[in-house]
């Protein structure tokens, strides 16, 4: 018996659906065309390759993702059709991080040259001190709890035998 693990990334390193198959039939070449996917029954007139899922945490990842990647088994163990016989979503408790604005608000003094006439109506030049107060960006990283889910197609690889004329 020989089991087959792979991932498959699928969008920017945001989302991960991964695979894995164990073979229980004969051996046979990658299938080349389309896969079908079954969910009440398993095809008349087939062999059994081998047992197949796929899963990948929501939401980044999609059911049509987790279906490609199961074909995709399905193809590689040479099967044409892909039975699903469970699909079960599993949902954990994980730490996300997050960031946010933590800056501060500093107040300080600036110069500022005021020039005012007198009551000669000669003008004159002073320097005053006003208070400015200002914002100071800074990001902080904080940590929460969130719950995640993982779906999972689970089911079974086979391969239909050409019927004869």
């Amino acid at each position: 018996m020989r089991v087959i693990t792979a991932g498959l990334a699928l969008c920017c390193g945001c989302s991960t659906v991964r695979s894995s198959a164990l073979r229980t039939g004969n051996p046979a070449r990658p299938a080349a065309g389309p896969v079908a996917v079954r969910f009440t029954d398993d095809p008349t007139n087939a062999e059994q390759l081998g047992i197949v899922e796929a899963h990948g945490r929501r939401p980044g990842v999609k059911l049509e993702e987790v279906l490609a990647e199961l074909t995709a088994r399905v193809a590689a163990l040479g099967g044409n059709v892909a039975r699903v016989d469970a699909f079960p979503t599993r949902y954990e408790m994980i730490t996300e991080s997050y960031t946010y604005d933590c800056g501060t608000t500093q107040t300080h003094q600036e110069p500022r040259s005021v020039t005012r006439t007198d009551a000669n109506g000669q003008p004159t030049t002073t320097t005053e001190f006003v208070t400015v107060t200002e914002h100071v960006a800074q990001t902080c990283t904080g940590f929460h709890q969130v719950e995640a889910a993982t779906l999972t197609v689970q089911g079974r690889a086979f391969r239909t035998r050409k019927e004869g004329p």
